[in-house]
């Protein structure tokens, strides 16, 4: 959106709240009310003013609509798979440069032959070189006995909604970033076993 169209929205919507709280158009608040939702699209802005204008008993202060546009946030990621403004082939955020390791450095490994091992290793991409995770890295003379398998996008999302607070969101964020340390460490200790030393 360009600045104007961005400027014009705001207004509009503030416009509409004042019709509720009279001195929610205060000058001082203003410029705080709009950085939290500057980014936002039309449609945004148009969901927090209602949710608002049907939930707030009182004026809604600035973390009132940070808190807002933040669920607005997640659950445009819960819809689509991403966060608004970062699409793949967005300049905010390129696709991945490794379809295998999604540019995180781990991959996952298998048998041929189904027998059910799985197991992780450093990806064979400039991500993986760089990786400091204790686990071999692929090298296609591997590919003989194994195979890669690529990783999915929904290794990393803590599968929040928008029903949640900012704070529940916030902790499933950090115990998916837990768990995925712990299945590494796991990885990396099968290794060790092995008699791989980094």
């Amino acid at each position: 959106m360009e600045n104007g169209l961005v400027n014009q929205e705001f207004l509009k919507m503030m416009n509409t709240l004042q019709g509720r709280w009279q001195e929610i158009n205060n000058k001082a608040m203003l410029p705080r009310y709009f950085n939290a939702i500057k980014d936002l699209p039309k449609e945004a802005l148009k969901k927090i003013t209602d949710d608002l204008l049907d939930n707030s008993t009182k004026i809604p202060l600035p973390k009132d609509f940070f808190a807002a546009a933040s669920e607005w946030r997640k659950s445009y990621f819960m819809q689509n798979g991403y966060y608004f403004g970062q699409e793949f082939g967005n300049d905010a955020a390129p696709a991945p440069l490794c379809s295998w390791c999604l540019d995180c450095g781990i991959t996952k490994i298998e048998h041929h032959n189904a027998d059910g091992f799985k197991q992780l290793m450093r990806c064979g991409c400039t991500t993986g070189s760089t990786s400091n995770a204790k686990l071999p890295q692929w090298d296609s003379e591997l590919s003989g006995a194994f195979k890669r398998v690529a990783v999915a996008p929904e290794w990393f999302n803590p599968m929040t909604n928008n029903a949640e607070t900012v704070s529940t969101s916030e902790k499933k964020l950090f115990d998916k970033v837990l768990e995925w340390q712990r299945i590494v460490a796991k990885a990396a200790q099968y290794w060790a076993d092995q008699g791989f030393k980094p």
